[in-house]
């Protein structure tokens, strides 16, 4: 009952909110003062954060009620993470991080794109937030049955401790954490729970302060 009613809640508050940010990137198209595209950069912000949360939601819900349905289609797997890494290369770059990625894996392989690019979208998002200097890397290999896919930074890092929770749901390092950075912690739960619908598993290594 708790998770139909989440996923129904999410998926209501979505349609008023996709109209607030169609209207706000409507304005931005006509000519505003800078007091006023600030102002609407605000609702922008505000909005997209917002529409992250709901999204975060409303997977977890459809994960817990058994409702997530995988595609089974062969796709480009080249493609597939450039999708999910592209984005955020312009985010490192105004940091100041050096963003590479190492694919050695190519060629089509027969599973879900869209929530392979998710996990990676989340890895990629939580590498760039905690990572102030140094570098980000994506890598994939391939062995005779299996595709390994792997994102190291060189961020804040994590104690043993909160490594062992770091797939729970809500889980954050601290509430320091949380206040600095913001975010669900939804994110690697639902990476989780998506790796092993498709037959994969995913885990986690850093130390304190090394990424």
């Amino acid at each position: 009952a708790k998770s139909t009613f989440l996923a129904t809640l999410s998926h209501e508050i979505r349609t008023p909110l996709n109209g607030v940010l169609g209207m706000a990137q409507a304005m931005e198209a006509h000519e505003l003062s800078s007091d006023q595209k600030m102002r609407l950069s605000v609702i922008q912000r505000s909005g997209e954060g917002l529409l992250g949360l709901l999204n975060d939601v409303l997977d977890m819900s459809k994960i817990e009620a058994g409702k997530v349905a995988l595609e089974s289609l062969d796709f480009d797997l080249a493609d597939a993470i450039a999708a999910a890494a592209d984005p955020f290369r312009a985010i490192a770059q105004i940091k100041g991080l050096s963003f590479d990625t190492d694919i050695k894996a190519r060629g089509y392989y027969r599973g879900d794109p869209t929530r392979l690019r998710q996990i990676i979208y989340n890895l990629l998002s939580n590498a760039v937030k905690f990572t102030s200097a140094g570098s980000i890397r994506l890598t994939a290999a391939a062995t005779d049955n299996a595709l390994s896919l792997a994102v190291a930074d060189t961020g804040i890092g994590m104690a043993s401790g909160t490594v062992e929770q770091l797939f729970g749901k809500f889980a954050q390092g601290d509430a320091s954490t949380t206040r600095r950075f913001g975010g669900t912690g939804l994110g690697l739960a639902i990476s989780q729970d998506l790796a092993h619908l498709m037959g994969g598993s995913i885990r986690a290594v850093s130390r304190q302060g090394e990424g």
